[in-house]
């Protein structure tokens, strides 16, 4: 998102909160603890869009008052914690329906995806987003891209927007000599991410993704990436 690049994970986020409290039903308060670092691209962007994401679920769904969202920052990493007071839902019954639940599902792919944990808890009157991200995750997405692989092996970017497409693909390629998968991505946005961390020497992608088709992905990764193999 533009507001990131101008103004930073905490301001962008405080816009964000602002926007929601002015426009929605609930009122929105954010909180910041401890000393913000610098942080990497791929972190703001996935903090930014599970705000995003989660506010956006609240004022459809949750019949919420109060929303209250708090970042904190601390010695073993970051903890994001968006709590409101709505209606509640099964959350056991939304995780197992494919018809349901998919900003949930894509919120979880997107914290795991930098080496983060996401947890949602909910009952009548409380639901708990929690994504927690240790600064070992950080710090390693802070490394320099290694330029080349002196392992002999071809480096495998996998793009679905199904989990389970992918863990199929992910086990039968692991029996296949020469390739390494080392990494997954659930949208285009997340694609772009792991491509710019991993530097993958080809993507497989499904060309039927709801958001962005894999056609158009492929276009825009190869005008970024020219070496790269879709």
């Amino acid at each position: 998102p533009a507001e990131l690049d101008t103004l930073g994970l905490p301001a962008a986020l405080d816009d964000l909160a602002a926007e929601f409290d002015q426009h929605g039903r609930a009122r929105v308060a954010l909180q910041l603890w401890g000393e913000a670092p610098t942080l990497p691209d791929e972190v703001n962007t996935v903090l930014f869009r599970v705000v995003q994401e989660s506010l956006t679920n609240i004022e459809k769904h949750a019949r919420a008052s109060r929303v209250q969202i708090r970042l904190i920052f601390h010695a073993g990493g970051l903890r994001l914690r968006i709590v409101d007071d709505g209606i509640g839902f099964d959350v056991p019954a939304i995780r197992v329906d494919p018809r349901r639940g998919i900003g949930m599902r894509n919120m979880r792919e997107r914290v795991e995806s930098i080496g983060g944990s996401f947890t949602i808890a909910s009952r009548p009157g409380r639901t708990a987003v929690l994504a927690d991200l240790p600064q070992r995750a950080i710090e390693r997405l802070r490394e320099p891209v290694q330029e080349a692989r002196d392992d002999g092996l071809d480096a495998i970017l996998l793009v679905d927007d199904h989990p389970l497409v992918r863990e199929g693909l992910r086990a039968r390629l692991a029996q296949t000599p020469g390739l390494e998968v080392v990494g997954e991505a659930g949208d285009a946005e997340q694609a772009f991410a792991r491509v710019s961390m991993l530097r993958p020497d080809l993507v497989l992608m499904d060309v039927g993704m709801k958001q962005v088709s894999g056609i158009e992905l492929t276009g825009r990764l190869r005008a970024q990436y020219p070496e790269l193999r879709c």
